[in-house]
C-alpha cells in the first residue's frame, strides 16, 4: 500500500522511471482517490536533455490522449493554461469560474469527462530554472462533491505528492546524464559574455561594454553554444546556470522570458 510516506521513501530510492510512476499512481489512488494520472513536460528541460512532452507518462484512456492530439487541445486546454499562471493544486470544475473559456476549451473539459475523466484537479509544477512540469489526476468514475475542509486536504496532498515526484524525476535523469557529463570550461571573454547574455544585454550593448566588435560578440556566442551542445542562447544560460558557472540572480534573462 502506497501510504504518503511510504512514497517519499521509496522515490528518493528508486532507479527506475518506470518504478517511480508506479509509485505516483499508486500513492495518488491512495490518497486523492485518482485512479487516472497524467505528467507532462509543459516546456523543455534543457539542464536534463528533455523536450516538452504532453501526457510522457500516463494511464489516461488512449482513445482520448489521440483524440486530445489529433484536436490540438495541448494548445488550448484550459487546465494547461491556467496552470501556467498559477500557483498551487486547482480542481477542474473551477475553471469555467475563473477563466473566460471560449467553446473551444470548454468543449476539451466535457470531452474529457465523456472520455471517463471526472473530478479532475492538476498542479503545475516550476523548477528552478524555470522549467514547468504538470500532473494531473481524475477518476474513472463520477465522485460525490467533497465538503471545502475535505478538497483543500486532497489537493495538499496532490501538491506534497507531485512535488517530491518531480523532484525524484529530475534526480533520476540527473543522475543518469552524470556518468558522461564532461566539464565545460569558457574562457574569460566567453565567461564575461555570457553573464552579460544571462543579463538580457544585446549584442550591441555587449560590444560597448567589452569595447569589441559585435562580430566578436557573435563570435564568442557561437562558441559557447557549440561547447554547451545547444542551439540558442536561453538553452546556453539555462545549460550554464545548471553547470554553476551562473548563479540563478543572473539570470535576469530568464525573468524578462
Amino acid at each position: 500500500m502506497a501510504t504518503l510516506a511510504r512514497f517519499f521513501e521509496a522515490s528518493n530510492e528508486t532507479a527506475s522511471l518506470d518504478e517511480l510512476y508506479r509509485l505516483l499512481e499508486e500513492t495518488i489512488l491512495y490518497e486523492c482517490g485518482y485512479d487516472r494520472v497524467i505528467f507532462s513536460l509543459m516546456s523543455d528541460h534543457v539542464s536534463l536533455g528533455l523536450k516538452a512532452g504532453h501526457g510522457i507518462m500516463r494511464n489516461y484512456p488512449d482513445d482520448w490522449m489521440r483524440h486530445y492530439v489529433e484536436h490540438g487541445y495541448e494548445h488550448l486546454d484550459p487546465v494547461r493554461r491556467f496552470g501556467f499562471r498559477h500557483v498551487g493544486p486547482f480542481i477542474w470544475d473551477q475553471l469555467p469560474l475563473v477563466m473566460d473559456l471560449s467553446p473551444r476549451q470548454q468543449l476539451c473539459l466535457n470531452m474529457g469527462r465523456e472520455a471517463g475523466l471526472h473530478n479532475g484537479a492538476a498542479i503545475c509544477l516550476r523548477g528552478v530554472m524555470g522549467e514547468m512540469a504538470g500532473i494531473g489526476g481524475a477518476s474513472s468514475r463520477a465522485q460525490g462533491r467533497l465538503s471545502e475542509k475535505d478538497l483543500k486536504y486532497r489537493l495538499s496532498l496532490l501538491n506534497a505528492i507531485s512535488h517530491q515526484f518531480y523532484v525524484a524525476f529530475c534526480a533520476l535523469h540527473e543522475r543518469a546524464s552524470a556518468a558522461p557529463a564532461r566539464q565545460i570550461v569558457l574562457t574569460e571573454r566567453e565567461l564575461q559574455i555570457i553573464r552579460l547574455m544571462a543579463g538580457a544585454k544585446s549584442d550591441g550593448v555587449i560590444s560597448e561594454i567589452l569595447s569589441i566588435s559585435t562580430s566578436a560578440v557573435n563570435f564568442h556566442a557561437r562558441n559557447i553554444l557549440r561547447k554547451f551542445g545547444v542551439s540558442n542562447r536561453l538553452s546556453a544560460v539555462l545549460k550554464a546556470m545548471h553547470s554553476g558557472i551562473l548563479g540563478p540572480d543572473e539570470a535576469v534573462f530568464l525573468r524578462r522570458s
